[in-house]
């Protein structure tokens, strides 16, 4: 497969793709990880320091997943969602890991992590 097509593959696949997004899959697609893995004990202090460094979610939650998917929802732009439940997780690849998860309140550090990776809607409890 070519580049041009692998790209537009993935793009179809993920059309919130950004362009640091396709730097890094050209990246990883000729390199791999192992850079990153190079060694262990480097890798893991590393993720350690990261990992201290973040901050606890202040995310309200509001309904269990389970509710907040099973309920009445709409789909609204981000720029009228603020204090709203998120009734389904919108997963982006990066970073292909939710930003909240259903039924948590959508707050400004959310709206923002949503423009970042292009999601322009999102399923808002009803």
């Amino acid at each position: 497969m070519s580049i041009k097509n692998y790209l537009t593959e993935h793009i179809k696949k993920h059309p919130s793709l950004m362009p640091q997004d396709v730097v890094k899959l050209c990246y990883q697609a000729a390199f791999g990880a192992e850079h990153l893995l190079s060694d262990l004990s480097a890798a893991k202090r590393y993720f350690d320091l990261e990992f201290d460094g973040v901050e606890p979610s202040a995310t309200e939650r509001v309904l269990s997943v389970r509710d907040a998917m099973l309920s009445a929802s709409a789909e609204i732009a981000i720029e009228n969602v603020l204090g709203e439940v998120l009734a389904s997780a919108s997963v982006s690849c990066p970073p292909a890991v939710p930003i909240l998860i259903a039924g948590e309140r959508i707050d400004e550090n959310a709206i923002e992590c949503f423009r970042y990776y292009g999601i322009d809607k999102v399923r808002v409890v009803r």
